[in-house]
């Protein structure tokens, strides 16, 4: 939210250039999208300008001129940070607190008190992989349901 009592929320996209000294870099935040809005923002819509834009910076890059010679650069994304709330809307995954809403292994969850929780146990479960989590991407989208937390 916004504030406390806010019904709103803001959900930036923030970037800065990797190149830049750390002093620089972290005076320099660009913003390159905002959502806000009473609901948490539909990811493929608002996302979908900033990936098109990305994909072409990435492929096609951007001109500029050093020293009066031209130059071209390809920009890259590197990580993504996000907070508990914006990772699983963005990877299009189960919540923290639904039913193999963690996204770094493939722990069911034990429905306690209404409430889903991972709780300890002796099965070891196994890490997601990112091959798998494409195939269970695939699979959702033909079933029209959530596989293993993805949607």
């Amino acid at each position: 939210p916004v504030y406390k009592s806010s019904k709103f929320s803001i959900w930036p996209v923030q970037l800065h250039l990797n190149e830049l000294p750390p002093k620089l870099r972290f005076q320099n935040v660009m913003l390159a999208g905002l959502w806000f809005g009473a609901q948490e923002p539909v990811m493929p819509i608002f996302l979908k300008p900033f990936v098109d834009q990305a994909k072409t910076l990435a492929s096609n890059g951007v001109s500029w001129r050093k020293c009066g010679a031209l130059v071209n650069s390809k920009i890259v994304g590197l990580c993504c940070c996000v907070d508990s709330k914006a990772r699983p809307a963005m990877q299009n995954t189960t919540q923290f607190n639904g039913y193999f809403g963690c996204g770094f292994c493939l722990h069911p969850g034990t429905l306690v008190e209404k409430q889903v929780k991972y709780t300890v146990t002796a099965t070891e479960y196994p890490e997601r992989e990112a091959n798998k989590m494409i195939a269970d991407m695939e699979q959702a989208v033909e079933q029209h349901r959530s596989v293993r937390g993805v949607k």
